[in-house]
């Protein structure tokens, strides 16, 4: 039995080898959601309005506004966070993304309660569940088009922590959502706008992550 030959050899095993799939740029990736967002964000407002007082509601360092500013942070270092840990070479991207995420998390949920809870003096907190439902309901589904364009990125590249991937597009996804539902919803009861509101994210996560974990496995494998 002869010993194969050094260049048969790599002519073999090159013959067994899979093409391998470019990674899209981190940019493009991002500028893809956003542009995704937009068009949904669009035709969401057209059917929903913008809230009567909006205008009134847009004050400095108002409730509305520390939201608003929060769910902002949410979205985007979620989304890049999602986006950063699929690309080789961007793990502080990563990390710096998920830092400004979490710091939305504090500015929306907390600062947020503090100050509408504040604004609202002795205002009742009894609301209808049946609203808050709704609003929690929407920011999910206006969450799916982006969660699925950023998971088809995430898919497509290597993500060195797939749960955390998941996790950032399910939360960073949910507060885009939210962000719409929040200049778009009437409701000016407190208790509302902290748990649909400033809070939906963190419940959407919990209600996403692990379906979108097992739809990134069964496409990936990993």
């Amino acid at each position: 039995m002869s010993r194969e030959g050094t260049s048969e050899l790599v002519e073999r095993l090159s013959q067994e080898l899979r093409p391998v799939r470019r990674i899209p740029r981190l940019r493009q990736a991002a500028g893809g959601v956003a542009l995704l967002w937009l068009g949904v964000g669009a035709l969401a407002l057209a059917l929903r309005g913008l809230r009567p007082d909006l205008l009134q509601q847009l004050q400095p360092a108002s409730a509305f506004v520390v939201i608003l500013m929060g769910l902002g942070l949410i979205a985007v270092g979620g989304v890049v966070a999602a986006l950063a840990t699929s690309v080789p070479g961007r793990e502080g991207a990563a990390r710096v993304s998920l830092g400004l995420g979490l710091g939305g998390v504090m500015l929306a949920a907390l600062m947020g309660a503090i100050l509408i809870l504040r604004e609202a003096g002795p205002a009742p907190l009894a609301c209808p569940f049946e609203n808050d439902l709704a609003c929690f309901t929407v920011a999910c589904l206006l969450a799916l088009p982006p969660a699925l364009g950023i998971l088809a990125f995430v898919s497509r590249g290597a993500p060195y922590r797939p749960l955390i991937a998941v996790l950032a597009a399910a939360t960073g996804a949910v507060a885009l959502g939210a962000l719409l539902v929040h200049v778009s919803c009437p409701e000016s009861n407190p208790r509302h706008i902290i748990l649909s509101h400033a809070l939906a994210p963190l419940g959407g996560a919990l209600l996403l992550t692990l379906p979108f974990r097992a739809a990134l496995k069964r496409v990936t494998g990993i």
